[in-house]
């Protein structure tokens, strides 16, 4: 059940439209945003029985396993007789209003909510405030705390605990906490020690991009600050999501991670880090990055050789594109899911051979219109496998200087995947511009029409944004 609601009206019949519906509901997601104009205390009240009557709700929905909730409400007063711009004051997102109430006697037994709750989102620009009550639902495995993917451009303000005992407001078997927003992480900081002390189960941060509109000074620095908070959970944790930009020299102190996802990584001032991470994170079996190139020295700030021979997914691209080749290294052996960007993967014919488990390989794109720079790796010692060095040279060696060659490599590519026998599907989604719409459809049909021809077996399917 999804709804959004733009009054405290809608928002009241709704709840009531949902009365003899919420035993059978399992995920809920509700959006409010309205504007009030009336007094403070008129205005509280009125924010408190909206929030209350959800929590009247919730608590007649034995199924429901997610819930998300973004909440906006603001009063509004009216401006001054000079014509000033109307005041703004906005109601915070209180759990301890939207779950269930219990009875002073469960209360004072700590008995859990009889709510189900696995997921529980929560974004306000107010802030969030957290309560001990949510350490009493017994399932609750993730926590979001922000905007999600669909409001992912609005902002969202900080996150406030109750007084007194901090690590007791947070669910003491969240395994996974996902911060949308830059204040949330900062203020999640400022718990200290508490912070991991009340996180005991966790294993996954995710930290995906932030909305511009909630980027500030400080953040990358807020980000750092929660990185130390969290050291204590080093040896547990096993995913880390980064923000855009960010790469802390804190994450290698994390050596337990499996996971790691570094989108628009910055290349500059960032080879120790990089070399800390691959020297530290012996564990790592999935790694996704993405290095952003601000200047002219088109430079990878890190060696994908050093990466450990138990990564079984990785995704490697470079922006702006340039002409990247995969180097050689123990890396590939285990590989199962491989994505690259298009320069990378018109290379990648000749280590298609040492990489014996790759099941599937995704690629961004087919072709770059312009011309474009060689990246240049960080120096290697090379593998310690012969052929394996010279199939990385040869790969290296493919031109890519200009459409022409880039077609003719796009061909090698698919005589290539055409000779293994594991081949068996091709999904194609041409990336087009308004520029070269019909050379995108060209390439990506006849890359079709050739494998067709090669290998009868490989189902080909190309999906075209228009007929």
């Amino acid at each position: 059940m999804q709804a959004d609601c733009t009054s405290l009206e809608q928002w009241m019949a709704l709840m009531r439209w949902l009365r003899p519906r919420m035993a059978s509901v399992q995920k809920l997601d509700l959006d409010l945003k309205a504007s009030l104009r009336a007094t403070r205390s008129r205005f509280d009240s009125r924010c408190e029985a909206a929030l209350c009557a959800l929590a009247d709700r919730l608590a007649a929905a034995p199924k429901l396993h997610q819930l998300s909730v973004w909440w906006d409400v603001q009063r509004s007063s009216r401006g001054g007789s000079d014509g000033a711009a109307a005041s703004l004051a906005a109601f915070p997102l209180q759990a301890a209003l939207l779950l269930p109430t219990q009875s002073r006697t469960a209360r004072r037994a700590q008995r859990p909510l009889a709510l189900a709750l696995r997921d529980l989102e929560l974004s306000c620009e107010a802030g969030v405030v957290l309560c001990p009550q949510l350490s009493l639902l017994p399932c609750l495995e993730g926590l979001t705390l922000g905007p999600g993917w669909h409001h992912r451009e609005e902002s969202a303000g900080p996150v406030f605990v109750q007084p007194h005992n901090a690590a007791a407001c947070l669910p003491r078997t969240l395994k996974t906490l996902c911060l949308n927003s830059t204040k949330a992480a900062g203020s999640l900081a400022d718990l200290g020690p508490d912070l991991a002390a009340g996180l005991p189960s966790l294993r996954e941060l995710l930290m995906p991009v932030f909305p511009l509109s909630d980027w500030g000074e400080g953040w990358q620095t807020d980000v750092c600050r929660l990185l130390e908070a969290l050291l204590p959970l080093a040896g547990q944790l096993r995913k880390l999501e980064l923000p855009d930009t960010a790469l802390p020299i804190q994450v290698a102190r994390f050596t337990a991670l499996e996971e790691l996802v570094v989108p628009w990584a910055p290349t500059q001032d960032t080879e120790d880090t990089w070399d800390a991470i691959t020297f530290n994170l012996g564990r790592l079996h999935s790694l996704d990055v993405c290095f952003l190139h601000t200047g002219n020295d088109y430079t990878l700030p890190m060696s994908l050789a050093a990466l450990t021979e138990g990564l079984t997914s990785l995704r490697f691209l470079v922006l702006p594109p340039v002409q990247v080749s995969l180097p050689a290294g123990d890396y590939l052996r285990c590989l199962r899911h491989l994505t690259l960007g298009p320069m990378a993967a018109l290379r990648i014919t000749p280590l298609l051979p040492f990489m014996p488990d790759l099941e599937q390989l995704a690629v961004s794109g087919l072709h770059e219109a312009e011309s474009i720079s060689p990246v240049a790796h960080p120096r290697s010692l090379g593998s310690g496998d012969a052929a394996l060095d010279a199939a990385a040279a040869a790969a290296a060696a493919i031109p890519l200087s200009c459409t022409a060659e880039q077609l003719a490599a796009a061909g090698q590519l698919a005589v290539a995947l055409a000779r293994h026998s594991r081949f068996q599907r091709l999904r194609l989604l041409p990336i087009k511009n308004h520029e070269d719409v019909r050379y995108t459809d060209a390439v990506a049909c006849s890359l079709a029409l050739r494998l067709s021809r090669l290998a009868p077996r490989v189902n080909v399917d190309v999906c075209f944004d228009e007929p």
